[in-house]
């Protein structure tokens, strides 16, 4: 009996799902078990039939994205980016994130608030 998963994920990540030329997907769909990897650009929603649970599992995790928000106080933020952003870098490469983003948005009033890592 197949085993089938169906998700969405969110449209900004459509493009690190798919991969430069397709890349990400194509190596999902070569995963041993993968019977059938298909995408709806549209909806922007994955079906994965396999032939075992892991094997959709380990194509999930190929093309499933997400994004963590982390309110960093102003005055610690110099210490979690580091001198030359080797604090910042040791976290991405430890966590296995793809890209990490420093916003200062505007309150309600346009004054700067904490900055937010995501």
């Amino acid at each position: 009996q197949p085993y089938t998963v169906e998700f969405t994920i969110h449209s900004n990540f459509m493009g690190l799902a798919i991969g430069s030329r397709g890349k990400n997907i194509n190596d999902a769909r070569r995963i041993p078990g993968i019977i059938v990897l298909n995408l709806n650009e549209d909806l922007c929603s994955f079906k994965i039939v396999g032939e075992t649970k892991e094997a959709v599992e380990k194509a999930r995790n190929k093309l499933e994205y997400g994004e963590l928000v982390v309110d960093v106080d102003r005055d610690i933020a110099p210490r979690v980016i580091g001198k030359k952003g080797y604090v910042i870098q040791g976290i991405v490469d430890k966590s296995g994130c793809i890209r990490v983003r420093l916003d200062n948005p505007p309150d309600v009033e346009g004054n700067d608030q904490e900055p937010k890592i995501t």
